[in-house]
């Protein structure tokens, strides 16, 4: 079900969407929460269009966060990885949320909030990073699909991530992929039951 790449965009492209997405949460970090936002947002959306060029994706925002979900599924297969991602994600948010407040709330920067927010916000990633690198053996899913970043906190708040496997969601969703190898969106809607609770994926 994976989408292989059929060309390749220009690398510069690339290196500039990730550029802004990490200058974005650079900025957020050092107190400049508006134009941290922006420059993120401009790169998220920028490494979406990369990754839709290089695969020549023509399906639906259905498919496509079908795909998503299924992707970081496949890619959170070890308990003690989705452990730490059920840990490190609120952890994560709640820092994000004092960087991005403390210099409206308490009018400064760089002060006891601040740091309270750094300091989650680190503590939440190397709890990802961790588990990814010496629990799961993969790489983040947000590193090979641009909207990983939001199927990470969906799946953490919704607890739709079940003790699974791939060749369980492939078996769910696989037999009923539309041409570009992503599964329809019926099919993600289809397993909104109660037998779903078996697989992955809702």
């Amino acid at each position: 079900m994976e989408i292989k790449k059929v060309k390749d965009v220009d690398p510069m492209l690339k290196r500039g969407a990730l550029a802004l997405k990490l200058g974005g949460m650079g900025l957020v970090t050092f107190g400049y929460a508006g134009l941290g936002l922006i420059l993120f947002a401009i790169g998220l959306v920028s490494m979406e269009w990369v990754w839709r060029q290089e695969r020549d994706f023509q399906g639906t925002m259905d498919d496509r966060w079908a795909y998503t979900k299924w992707f970081y599924a496949s890619t959170h297969q070890d308990a003690g990885n989705r452990l730490l991602h059920r840990l490190g994600i609120p952890i994560i948010l709640a820092g994000g949320f004092l960087l991005l407040y403390t210099p409206i709330i308490m009018d400064a920067v760089y002060g006891r909030a601040w740091w309270v927010g750094l300091t989650l916000w680190v503590v939440g990633w190397v709890l990802n990073l961790y588990g990814h690198k010496y629990l799961e053996g993969a790489s983040p899913a947000l590193a090979d699909d641009p909207l990983g970043t939001l199927a990470g906190p969906y799946f953490d708040f919704t607890g739709r991530l079940k003790d699974s496997t791939t060749s369980d969601l492939t078996h769910a969703v696989g037999h009923d992929a539309s041409s570009n190898g992503v599964p329809d969106a019926h099919v993600i809607n289809e397993l909104n039951t109660t037998e779903a609770e078996e697989h992955i994926v809702n």
